[in-house]
């Protein structure tokens, strides 16, 4: 049994050696648009039970600072969309617990008097609006942009250069991963866990390599193994398709921005997208439809602006390849 998993598009690289796989052959249709507001959305998020979309949104005149909206994907955008945690706060990076009742987020706040920001972990329950604080770290902590909510209730953070993870029910924060010995400070993004839990999949940079040299990394929950899964010179934000692939963002050098596939057991990598900046792949649970946000490559440097982005939607259909 071996293969790749492809879409309408050609090989981007062989991360390693193929071996035999558990890979998929795979075609998608064309992607539509889900949300249309004045402003820009980015990390698209549907929930467990595929009703829901969770998203961050950016204001026009706020456009640094993420707040968490959510929709009805029966009902479309303009008949569903609202404001979940919307404030003058920073908040990033929606999500779901298990039950698709709840939604993990990092919040800088200013808990303190002036204007210096405290980062903790917390979350929302979506029908009321319920804001939860989960983690008690000390004034001014700066923590990572991500949370991943993981099967069996604990929601794993970026702080300090390490994984840490904190009780959906609040508690102590503990550390989970040490990767100060694996990737260059600054460079651990984007921590997500597998579906069966057993993994975690985040971006880094090899520890002495350029701050620009970004691949995709998957850990074992107990801390045991460390592998890099793809080589490109710029991977992000990695989001588990099913156990065995992995999507993620990879950039190119005239602002293009695709949307990828690593297939894990093979380690070959194939691209689903071109032509656009498409950012922040996810899938649902059943691995049959991607969200991303998409905006158009700018004229400008991509590194130093990001364009007006809006969440797509796209259908892939999925044969194993024996």
């Amino acid at each position: 049994m071996l293969g790749i998993l492809l879409l309408s598009g050609a090989p981007c690289d062989k991360a390693q050696t193929a071996s035999v796989a558990r890979c998929h052959s795979s075609t998608a249709e064309n992607p539509v648009q889900l949300t249309f507001p004045k402003g820009r959305e980015l990390g698209p998020a549907p929930s467990p039970d595929g009703k829901t979309l969770a998203f961050e949104y950016f204001h026009p005149k706020r456009s640094n600072t993420p707040q968490i909206w959510v929709m009805d994907l029966g009902h479309g955008f303009e008949k569903s969309a609202r404001p979940l945690v919307d404030d003058d706060n920073y908040n990033s990076w929606p999500s779901w617990s298990p039950d698709s009742q709840w939604i993990s987020f990092m919040s800088g706040r200013k808990l303190t008097t002036g204007n210096t920001l405290t980062d903790q972990v917390y979350k929302v329950r979506v029908s009321d609006g319920t804001i939860v604080q989960l983690t008690r770290f000390p004034k001014e902590t700066v923590l990572g942009d991500s949370t991943s909510w993981s099967p069996d209730g604990r929601i794993a953070f970026e702080y300090d250069d390490d994984i840490y993870v904190v009780s959906a029910s609040g508690g102590d924060q503990t550390k989970l991963i040490d990767l100060k010995s694996v990737l260059s400070p600054g460079s651990l993004w984007g921590i997500e866990w597998s579906p069966d839990g057993s993994r975690l999949a985040f971006r880094g940079s090899p520890r002495g390599s350029s701050s620009g040299q970004q691949r995709i990394w998957v850990a074992d929950a107990l801390g045991r193994q460390t592998v890099s899964v793809t080589q490109g010179s710029r991977d992000e934000n990695p989001s588990w398709l099913d156990n065995e692939h992995i999507l993620f963002e990879r950039w190119g050098k005239r602002g293009e921005v695709r949307v990828c596939v690593v297939c894990l057991p093979a380690s070959k990598v194939n691209c689903l997208t071109r032509g656009h900046v498409d950012i922040g792949p996810t899938a649902d649970a059943t691995g049959r439809a991607i969200f991303f946000a998409r905006g158009e490559i700018p004229h400008k440097d991509i590194n130093a602006w990001l364009p007006e982005t809006h969440i797509y939607t796209v259908t892939v259909r999925r044969s194993l390849i024996r």
